[in-house]
């Protein structure tokens, strides 16, 4: 308990500080004079995309940082927007009126993260992030400007033990994870997720095996008979699957989560996005006969 005290103590004592440290850089002494605004001049604004690593960051101050959270990588194809809020006869009048804060993000930015419409006209060029993960922004002229991402990058994929699946989501460190409905379901993902999309882009093959030199030692009746039951377990299992699935997606919705079904035209993009890994998929399978049929087959081929 007293250690939990001094944690409180000292996220306190930090509270304070930021406030104190807000209010001493945007509010003058009644006998200081406010900071000259240079008209004319124009500035530069460089953006740091990182992948978040295996450690979450501090609040920024504002101030060039010199350490990133362990395992934090430069992030390449992040697009930014500036939008310009405030020009520089507003800039003027706000310091003129002594202020104590910051402007509310929300009198630019609707809820969902976008610009409001009226400020829309104030977008510069969308800057796209580097191999360093840098998006910088030169020749901006003065004002307030309001940052954006609007652009999300590829995908960045994180091999990890399943085990750790759970942890990962609830603490951030992974935005989502991939696989069937009833995965979510019998870990209990709705207590650390809130979407499930159907993306219906991958199909589970089971199969009904048999050594094949038993199989053949076996006489006509007894492999008619085998083949018989496969076929009808393969039927039962498709049946049985589908009621499976859509009594642990209910689970998932009762719990809370959104389910997101692509539509026709949607799930097509993806069929062309994934065209583009068929070479290498070709490649670890070495045998192209096989994957053009099974391709075919699914109605995807080339």
């Amino acid at each position: 308990m007293k250690r939990m005290k001094k944690i409180l103590t000292g996220l306190l004592t930090l509270a304070m500080t930021l406030s104190m440290m807000t209010m001493t850089a945007f509010a003058a002494e009644p006998s200081e004079k406010m900071p000259t605004i240079k008209t004319g001049e124009t500035g530069t604004v460089t953006i740091h995309k990182y992948t978040k690593g295996t450690a979450e960051g501090t609040t920024g101050t504002g101030k060039v940082e010199t350490s990133l959270p362990t395992g934090a990588e430069p992030l390449k194809g992040a697009g930014f927007t500036l939008y310009k809020v405030v020009n520089e006869a507003g800039m003027e009048a706000y310091y003129n009126a002594n202020p104590t804060s910051l402007p509310a993000v929300d009198t630019y930015v609707n809820s969902d993260g976008t610009i409001k419409s009226e400020y829309a006209s104030g977008a510069t060029a969308q800057v796209i992030t580097d191999n360093n993960g840098t998006a910088t922004f030169s020749n901006l002229e003065l004002g307030f400007y309001v940052v954006i991402e609007t652009t999300v990058p590829d995908a960045v994929t994180t091999p990890m033990n399943f085990s750790e699946v759970y942890n990962a989501l609830q603490l951030n460190t992974l935005d989502g994870q991939e696989n069937p409905v009833d995965v979510p379901y019998s870990n209990k993902f709705y207590e650390v997720q809130k979407y499930i999309s159907a993306t219906d882009h991958m199909a589970d093959a089971w199969l009904v095996g048999i050594n094949s030199n038993l199989f053949k030692s076996l006489s006509k009746e007894q492999q008619d008979a085998i083949n018989k039951a496969g076929e009808e377990v393969q039927k039962w299992n498709v049946d049985f699957m589908e009621k499976e699935d859509e009594k642990a997606l209910q689970t998932l919705l009762d719990n809370g989560m959104e389910y997101n079904e692509l539509s026709a035209e949607n799930r097509e993009k993806f069929v062309e996005v994934s065209k583009s890994c068929y070479g290498k998929f070709k490649e670890l399978i070495n045998d192209d006969e096989l994957f053009d049929k099974t391709a075919e087959f699914c109605g995807k081929s080339e």
